[in-house]
């Protein structure tokens, strides 16, 4: 498996968002995936953008 190291992150320009990772969703063993978990947690709405391969 071929991953970026995560001391590659930090203080990456124009990227201030702190790093959450997902790898434990049933049926997707051995996969990670990364979320951006960004403003008030009681914000009114939540807004999903994904992006990868249409399948």
């Amino acid at each position: 498996m071929l991953r970026t190291p995560e001391s590659r992150f930090p203080d990456l320009p124009g990227y201030a968002f702190a790093g959450h990772h997902i790898d434990d969703l049933e049926g997707y063993e051995g996969l990670r995936v990364h979320h951006v978990d960004e403003g008030p947690a009681d914000a009114p709405h939540v807004f999903l953008c994904l992006v990868g391969q249409p399948t």
